[in-house]
């Protein structure tokens, strides 16, 4: 069941909009009337997403690996617990999303209007404004919620391009000085290097120490599929990538120019089949090459628009060490929330809802770490 299914089913209209919103914008959280009636609305819908854990199908005890069964137990917080056959007892909320919130203080309604808030790129001061809540709380909890698409966007990432596709790649000072002027901290020196495929649109990135050859040669060969054409600027470093990445690699000097062929002279001819029809000059409107060959240009213009996506997320005030996760939020929307209809948000909720139980899954589970090479969570390696 879908999350709009679920909120017609359950709740009333009017809770779907003060969620969601209605076809005019977002709403208002609306105050703090009527909470006990909201706190459990939430926690149905926490429910549902099995963000907090249901009483059936419950793995095995982490500690003695014997099952475990839900009972009824009212001096706690869900009025029931989890007990294994070995007496091990823990609490539904272990391991979870909430498993740090006081929820009977917060509410869980709190909780899902944070995560819808974040989601939708709410800004912290109108959720503040909104639930009253102080900013301290707010940042916390839009952290926790950034921290579940770092995760999830490791996860799920694929490699980029493929035999008939092209990679845009390209280097980008993430922080700068305004005007060149002003003390030099330590954020002024994060570099990121990332790409774009121009078929998919879905990019990779990452916070590089170092821009050498070897860093970006392996970095490529990490992210990018070795059958795919590569479209560099003249960075020295990228000199020899051709010998790795051997379907093809042009560059195109920025000092010079932005395409290569320039608009005003003939593009480069390619046999048909040999690019997906993304990667082609779409705006030649000159006559066609004979014996079928049809027009190609190399340039960098579709990644260096992605980085000022980037750069909107964030302001100078944001200190170098929390780079990362600013780009992870950024790989997440572009990868998996734009192939979502930007206005079907009950899609994108439930799919955000859906990634949260997978990085939190609850007790017997482990958690998604943000390096694979150190997860061992319940995806990687199974309960």
């Amino acid at each position: 069941m879908n999350i709009a299914a679920l909120l017609q089913s359950r709740f009333a209209e009017a809770d779907l909009a003060m969620y969601l919103g209605g076809p005019n914008g977002f709403v208002n959280y609306g105050g703090t009337e009527d909470r006990p009636a909201k706190h459990r609305q939430g926690l149905a819908l926490l429910g549902h997403f099995r963000i907090i854990p249901g009483r059936e199908n419950l793995p095995d005890c982490p500690r003695c690996q014997s099952p475990m069964r839900a009972g009824i137990d009212r001096s706690r917080l869900l009025g029931w617990r989890i007990k294994c056959a070995g007496g091990h007892i823990f609490q539904p909320t272990n391991n979870t999303f909430v498993e740090q919130v006081l929820l009977k203080v917060v509410g869980a309604d709190m909780i899902v209007w944070a995560i819808r808030s974040f989601l939708e790129r709410i800004p912290i001061k109108t959720f503040m404004q909104d639930t009253g809540i102080t900013s301290h709380t707010a940042v916390a909890w839009y952290k926790y919620a950034r921290d579940v698409m770092v995760k999830v966007a490791a996860h799920d990432f694929e490699r980029l391009g493929g035999p008939n596709d092209v990679v845009e790649v390209d280097e980008s000072h993430l922080f700068r000085r305004k005007y060149n002027r002003g003390r030099v901290v330590e954020w002024e020196h994060v570099w990121v290097v990332g790409g774009v495929s121009r078929t998919t649109r879905h990019v990779f990135a990452a916070i590089v120490q170092r821009r050498d050859a070897e860093t970006l040669r392996d970095l490529l060969v990490a992210h990018v599929d070795l059958r795919t054409h590569l479209c560099t600027d003249g960075w020295a470093a990228y000199r020899n990538i051709g010998q790795t990445f051997r379907r093809g690699h042009t560059t195109v000097n920025h000092r010079i120019q932005f395409l290569e062929p320039v608009r005003a002279e003939d593009p480069t001819w390619v046999p048909v089949g040999r690019y997906h029809e993304a990667c082609l000059d779409g705006r030649w409107r000159g006559p066609p090459a004979e014996n079928g060959l049809i027009p190609f240009r190399s340039h960098t213009q579709t990644i260096e628009r992605c980085w000022r996506d980037l750069k909107q997320q964030i302001d100078n005030g944001k200190r170098g060490r929390y780079a990362d996760d600013y780009v992870g939020e950024w790989i997440y929307r572009r990868n998996i929330l734009a192939n979502i209809d930007n206005n079907d948000r009950a899609a994108r909720f439930e799919r955000f809802m859906n990634d949260i139980r997978r990085a939190y899954p609850g007790v017997g589970l482990r958690l998604m770490q943000r390096d694979l090479d150190e997860c061992d969570c319940h995806e990687c390696y199974g309960p």
